[in-house]
């Protein structure tokens, strides 16, 4: 999906609902106009799920746990991962400020999370 292409053809991009993993549609959907120009295309459809259609939702939420995933007393292991990424970057060394000019300084510090392998940058502006 092209966002600058959105509301130049007579074909609407369709946003279709998501279903425990799966993309779904529904019998009904709701157009959405142009927000700039309301002589032009629409830009996309939504789905209008209907009481009919609601089920596969409900089931879907049924499936949901109620607690756990964030709970430390029922996941203790991925708190002791996040213990273990602060002591490790508690122990780095901290990089020097970038001074781009003698008003400010910039401080970045790039780290790899061993758990997700995302990369985090923590960024410091010092105004001086």
């Amino acid at each position: 999906m092209d966002p600058k292409a959105l509301g130049t053809t007579a074909e609407p991009y369709a946003v279709p609902n998501i279903v425990d993993g799966k993309l779904t549609s529904t019998s009904k959907t709701i157009e959405i106009i142009h927000p700039l120009d309301r002589d032009a295309y629409p830009i996309f459809t939504v789905p209008d799920t209907q009481t009919g259609e609601i089920q596969p939702f409900l089931d879907s939420l049924r499936k949901v746990t109620k607690s756990g995933m964030h709970n430390p007393l029922k996941n203790p292991e991925r708190y002791l991962d996040y213990g273990e990424i602060s002591r490790k970057v508690s122990t780095k060394p901290l990089p020097s400020p970038i001074c781009i000019n003698s008003s400010s300084c910039e401080t970045r510090i790039v780290a790899l999370c061993p758990i997700s392998g995302e990369r985090v940058v923590l960024t410091n502006n010092l105004n001086l």
